[in-house]
């Protein structure tokens, strides 16, 4: 297996890293509780989200995660990526990421340019990577984070370009990470658009299901085409890793289904691997369809028959409000 592309996953138990060492992750994301709170956390991610557990429980279980991960030679980042925190949880914010550096964690994951500063004020000189959160929309701002921040790696947002994301990774000095795009992500409420009493079944603000008419006129009922996260790119693996990109992230700490979310990690390491090895799409895809259940009865209807293709040029990409 070819491991020069990290494919970063998420993991919140034993379980749950044991299912994504074996899909292939050779890196993952770790979060933990913050005590202060009751609900929310010190990372992107709340206690629990649908009932699910986001978070490794305890500081003992992420000792044993890092352990297991280490032994199995991946990395392990600490999301400590909370996008707001007021300065009177400065102090815990600190401690737990103190924690979890002494816990083993490789990195760092931050979405908030103040805290970044508040880390390396405060001495904390691990590796930092500018998470989702923190909107890194232009090379201006991935410099500033490299040069006075000491960021090495940069998680470009959902709505990037495949000729944006090429003049990122054209930086030097950083490491350019895209989310894998899984018809989820965790941008969810971002817009600050409220619910639309027209299309309440749709869900809320980007993530409501419009018509969508492309310029010859077709109308493409009901689909979520102002959220970049529920499209898939699956197929531009290829494209991402030529244009500079050395870091894919799979979304879902969250996740129901700890299997499910592994083999989805499963299905980009192998377009890495076959990327890497120049083997064409179509053979990677025909070798999936035979012997992949969720291919065929998940990922093509609800990616591949809709079009819902991130970065290739759809009716949903050639549309307009």
């Amino acid at each position: 297996m070819t491991t020069a592309i990290a494919l970063n996953a998420p993991v919140r138990s034993i379980e749950m890293l044991d299912l994504q060492i074996k899909a292939g992750a050779n890196e993952v994301y770790v979060g933990l509780p913050a005590e202060p709170l009751k609900v929310w956390t010190f990372n992107a991610r709340a206690r629990k989200l649908d009932e699910q557990p986001c978070q490794v429980p305890s500081l003992r279980a992420l000792r044993g995660i890092v352990d297991e991960a280490h032994a199995a030679g991946l990395t392990v980042h600490f999301s400590a990526n909370v996008q707001h925190l007021p300065p009177s949880l400065h102090a815990a914010y600190r401690a737990q990421v103190a924690q979890a550096l002494d816990a083993g964690a490789d990195g760092l994951i931050v979405a908030n340019v103040g805290l970044a500063r508040l880390l390396r004020d405060a001495g904390v000189t691990a590796p930092m990577t500018a998470g989702l959160y923190m909107n890194v929309g232009t090379t201006r701002l991935a410099r500033y984070l490299r040069d006075q921040l000491a960021v090495r790696r940069i998680v470009l947002p959902h709505a990037m370009k495949l000729t944006e994301v090429r003049q990122f990774a054209a930086l030097d000095g950083v490491t350019i990470e895209v989310p894998a795009h899984t018809g989820g992500g965790n941008t969810c409420g971002r817009c600050m658009m409220f619910d639309s009493a027209a299309v309440p079944e749709f869900g809320s603000g980007c993530r409501s299901g419009y018509d969508v008419t492309t310029p010859d006129g077709t109308v493409l009922p009901k689909h979520p085409f102002l959220d970049g996260a529920t499209d898939c790119s699956l197929c531009s693996v290829a494209d991402l890793i030529a244009a500079g990109v050395t870091a894919f992230k799979i979304p879902g700490r969250e996740s129901p289904n700890v299997k499910a979310n592994a083999k989805i990690t499963q299905l980009y390491r192998k377009l890495i691997d076959d990327s890497l090895a120049a083997k064409p799409l179509a053979t990677s895809i025909r070798e999936i369809d035979r012997v992949e259940l969720m291919w065929q009865m998940r990922w093509v209807p609800r990616f591949c028959n809709a079009k819902r293709c991130k970065f290739e040029d759809t009716p949903y990409t050639q549309s307009y409000v």
